[in-house]
């Protein structure tokens, strides 16, 4: 299954998003 460019884009976007929210609570 080859997933386009832009759709890994958004889907690494949204991990990356919530990860730095993740670290936000913790070192806020």
């Amino acid at each position: 299954m080859v997933i386009p460019d832009w759709v890994g884009m958004e889907v690494l976007n949204e991990k990356w998003s919530l990860l730095i929210k993740d670290c936000a609570k913790y070192y806020a």
